[in-house]
């Protein structure tokens, strides 16, 4: 569920529907929701109040599983974010902030993560001075229009052919065409470049590099669906 289909709202709705994600997309402005016309697939459009619990619940916030606040203040997503996370405990939350130093305060209303744009903006600029060549890199997998690289995880079930082998058993790279960069473990220590007789067990992340194709054929084995 996304709250806010504004600038950014509306980047947010583009990815999440390029990497095959079904959304609903919130906004009390008609104009705004039309900007996702354009998106194939389109996601469902309700137009409505996000601040309040009727819409939510209209939206299918019990049975979300991801949800985001974008709204244009703070005020608004903190309001929305408290909502949320009373409505459906389990729900991963993702806000907006317009000023850093909410980002805590967004926290301990519910949210998972907050993310302020602005800090996101200086940061990229700044590494556009320092590392263009990182960042023409990563415009390749998420900005270009049709870029088909994406940096992705896969969490692994019990059901996964994964687990219980090593990375040199799985032969990931030859077989999916995705490169493992890290590994966190279930119990979150994160490992960079895992060697090749690391073995994987249940609740282990794979952060990989690949194709949106592919990486989607590898979710399906780290998650036993394949």
């Amino acid at each position: 569920i996304l709250c806010g289909v504004g600038r950014v709202g509306k980047n947010i709705a583009e990815e999440i529907v390029k990497m095959g994600n079904p959304l609903v997309a919130i906004d009390s402005d008609e104009r705004n929701l039309m900007l996702l016309d354009s998106l194939d697939p389109s996601p469902f459009q309700l137009k409505g109040d996000a601040t309040e619990e009727k819409t939510l619940e209209k939206a299918g916030i019990k049975k979300a599983k991801g949800f985001v606040s974008a709204l244009p203040t703070d005020s608004e997503n903190l309001f929305v974010v408290m909502t949320a996370r009373q409505i459906n405990p389990s729900l991963r939350i993702i806000s907006r902030v317009n000023e850093e130093e909410n980002s805590q305060k967004m926290m301990r209303a519910g949210a998972d993560k907050a993310v302020c744009p602005s800090h996101i903006g200086g940061l990229r600029m700044a590494s556009e001075l320092l590392r263009p060549v990182v960042v023409d890199f990563l415009d390749q997998m998420v900005r270009e229009q049709g870029g088909n690289l994406r940096v992705e995880e896969a969490v692994l079930s019990p059901q996964s052919r994964f687990v219980h082998k090593t990375l040199a058993e799985l032969q990931i790279p030859k077989k999916t065409g995705c490169v493992v960069v890290a590994l966190r473990r279930a119990d979150a220590a994160l490992l960079f470049n895992p060697q090749a007789e690391t073995r994987l067990e249940t609740g282990d992340t794979l952060i990989i590099i690949g194709e949106i194709g592919r990486i989607a054929d590898l979710k399906g084995l780290a998650c036993g669906t394949a």
